[in-house]
């Protein structure tokens, strides 16, 4: 139990720095790069830069991009609004308690059947 709360402990001292990272994975990412004067490859994120390398030659620029992650979408919604119900329906509820040991060993049977 105290191995549990130091970690909760950490975690909610990263919670903003973590929340941050889920937003960003259930967003997606959009990157765009461009060769600087050496030749290496630098983020761009300044939009009149963004405007100048995406004019240029194509060999100067790449755009990159990772899709959103659904996990991490719902786990925010989750966080949120709470997981939604699920409905179960349950059919011929009997306790084992009041069955026949007959009745105990053909349900046991049943269940094997079906895994």
């Amino acid at each position: 139990m105290e191995l549990d709360r130091q970690f909760r402990q950490r975690i909610a001292e990263q919670l903003p720095e973590l929340s941050d990272a889920l937003l960003r994975a259930a967003k997606g990412v959009e990157h765009l790069q461009a060769k600087d004067k050496r030749g290496q490859w630098t983020s761009v994120e300044d939009p009149k830069v963004m405007a100048k390398v995406l004019n240029g030659p194509e060999e100067y620029r790449r755009i990159s991009a990772k899709d959103p992650d659904v996990r991490a979408l719902k786990e925010c919604f989750d966080r949120l609004f709470g997981q939604p119900k699920q409905h179960v329906e349950v059919e011929d509820v009997t306790k084992p308690s009041e069955m026949t040991d007959a009745e105990l060993i053909a349900k046991a049977k049943q269940l094997l059947e079906l895994a």
